[in-house]
């Protein structure tokens, strides 16, 4: 707010320029600095009187000239001499003025409309054409979201979404709102997380909109917003429900990019569920529409690339499952990918689901360089939830390798972020690295009290993917605790259950050589021998880990 005898002061100024006031108000409105040219179009004036009054204002001190390479500039002395400029026009005339500025910039300025739709957009807003100023809005999210802007795109999406509440019910108006919900939807994801709430209700609204316009093709990117909330939350029946859903819609749609979306939301699913073999084929679906130079529109509709989620998840699956130096090959392969798409977004995410698989694995030299990696691109553009994640990793190699307990509390930091943003999957996997850190800690009963805590979730959620390694973790801090009885034996049994039902063939080779070397322990050599052996064959690759390696030398000393 100017004070008022600044205000008195600078307006007798502006009275004094005579005619050429008309001209500085006309300014005001175009913006602190202005081109010729544009104010040429809009002024009702020839060029002469225009140049005339021009040069009477520089002289008056209130504009000057800025030097610009392409166009012919001026710029406001001061802010306040813009604004009291502007505040002495009448609001109709403002209104106006504003279009004209709008409309010309539209026909003249083309470039400037396309690089700058915000521009047009606030134009448009003060002309109260607020559909208008929608569309454009809605064009500066786009482009925002883009060039991984994320807060911006939030911000103009946020905004067009209140404009709207200026317009009529209407068809056109439920369109323009829809548009701005998917956009908005993407950006919340990309900026909160998949679990925070204003995803759901942004999805909610957007749903109820598809109803109204006789579920468009728009429809598919809602249902799938709603499915990673609900997924993000390890809800597990509405997952699957709206997993189904998306496969169904595409089923009648026959829209390849939708078919590359929904495909990934089902194997995405059945990999949490831990039905890995059925999980494969989905992803392979979903691969085989995957198009690189369609990820922006990917990004833009969703908040990821759903083709890079896709391989990033075979090659969990594969290692996994057991195919372990395929899927660490192809993971080196996917972050190459995700580094020449130019998006940090991208390659952060990458470089975290390619961490985890060197730590799943036993190698957290590995594993440590890529969640430094990992958490300098997350820090530099502003992507919390990945940076959490790196650091829940970092903590875990910094204790393994150098045996550093400062370790401990990051990993406990990184975890803290799950609860910040309330999201839960894949919680109990990240929580595994916590278990292990206070296993080698010695902190068993935190440690025992945690994997109880996520063995209870996991076999009622979404993310039961790694149960495996919770039983045999479980099953660890049990033995280490008392190594007289046998608690840790159901244990170490139903880890390997799992592994057997999921095809979790590497995690199962992890909980049968600790369940074998208990045995052995208990003078049941043979038993643990064709317990480990029997594992152990289901593997094809990865002789150089470190659990296959102690396996094959458990084996190799009980056959001596």
């Amino acid at each position: 707010m100017i004070p008022v005898t600044l205000q008195d002061s600078l307006t007798a100024r502006l009275d004094r320029m005579g005619a050429a006031k008309e001209i500085l108000q006309l300014a005001s409105a175009v913006g602190r600095r202005f081109v010729y040219e544009l104010l040429a179009t809009v002024a009702a004036v020839d060029e002469a009187t225009l140049r005339d009054r021009l040069q009477k204002l520089v002289q008056g001190e209130l504009i000057f000239r800025e030097p610009s390479p392409r166009h012919e500039a001026f710029k406001f002395k001061h802010a306040l001499i813009q604004d009291t400029a502007y505040a002495s026009m009448l609001k109709a005339t403002r209104k106006v003025i504003h279009e004209k500025i709008a409309k010309a910039i539209e026909v003249h300025f083309s470039e400037t409309a396309d690089l700058q739709p915000e521009l047009l957009a606030r134009h448009y807003e003060e002309a109260q054409m607020y559909d208008r100023a929608v569309d454009y809005l809605n064009m500066a999210g786009q482009r925002a979201m883009q060039r991984s802007a994320l807060v911006e795109g939030l911000s103009h999406y946020t905004r067009a979404i209140l404009l709207l509440e200026n317009l009529p019910p209407s068809m056109e108006r439920n369109q323009r709102e829809l548009a701005a919900r998917l956009g908005m939807g993407g950006a919340i994801i990309a900026t909160r997380g998949y679990a925070a709430l204003d995803v759901e209700k942004n999805y909610v609204r957007a749903r109820a909109i598809c109803s109204e316009l006789g579920d468009p093709p728009e429809t598919f990117p809602v249902l799938y917003g709603l499915w990673v909330f609900n997924l993000a939350r390890s809800h597990r029946a509405p997952t699957l429900d709206y997993a189904d859903q998306l496969l169904a819609f595409v089923a009648r749609t026959k829209i390849a990019a939708q078919e590359l979306s929904a495909y990934f939301a089902y194997g995405c699913t059945l990999l949490y569920v831990g039905q890995f073999a059925q999980a494969l084929p989905a992803f392979d679906q979903a691969l085989a529409r995957y198009k690189p130079e369609e990820h922006w529109s990917l990004v833009r509709f969703y908040g990821d690339d759903h083709g890079l989620f896709s391989q990033v998840y075979v090659n969990w699956i594969l290692v996994l499952s057991g195919q372990t130096e395929t899927g660490i090959q192809k993971g080196l392969e996917t972050v190459a990918h995700a580094e020449s798409l130019n998006d940090p977004l991208a390659l952060a995410m990458v470089l975290v689901l390619t961490m985890l698989l060197h730590h799943d694995i036993g190698d957290a030299k590995g594993a440590l360089a890529l969640a430094e990696r990992a958490i300098s691109v997350s820090e530099e553009h502003g992507f919390p939830f990945w940076t959490s994640n790196g650091r829940i990793c970092r903590g875990w190699a910094r204790l393994v390798l150098h045996g550093e307990t400062e370790g401990v509390a990051e990993v406990r930091s990184g975890l803290a972020f799950f609860d910040l943003i309330e999201q839960k999957l894949p919680l109990t996997y990240w929580s595994v690295y916590l278990i292990e850190s206070l296993l080698l800690t010695s902190e068993l009963d935190e440690g025992l009290v945690l994997a109880d805590r996520c063995i209870g979730w996991a076999e009622s959620n979404v993310d039961s993917f790694y149960l495996p390694d919770l039983y045999r973790l479980k099953g660890e801090l049990l033995l280490k605790k008392d190594p007289t009885t046998g608690a840790c034996e159901p244990a170490f049994l139903r880890g390997l259950d799992y592994a057997e039902q999921f095809g979790a063939n590497f995690l199962g080779v992890k909980t049968a050589l600790s369940y074998a070397n208990w045995l052995r322990s208990r003078g049941r050599v043979d038993e643990a021998k064709r317990l480990l052996a029997a594992r152990r064959a289901k593997l094809v690759q990865g002789a150089n880990l470190p659990a296959v390696l102690a396996a094959d030398a458990f084996l190799a000393e009980s056959a001596g």
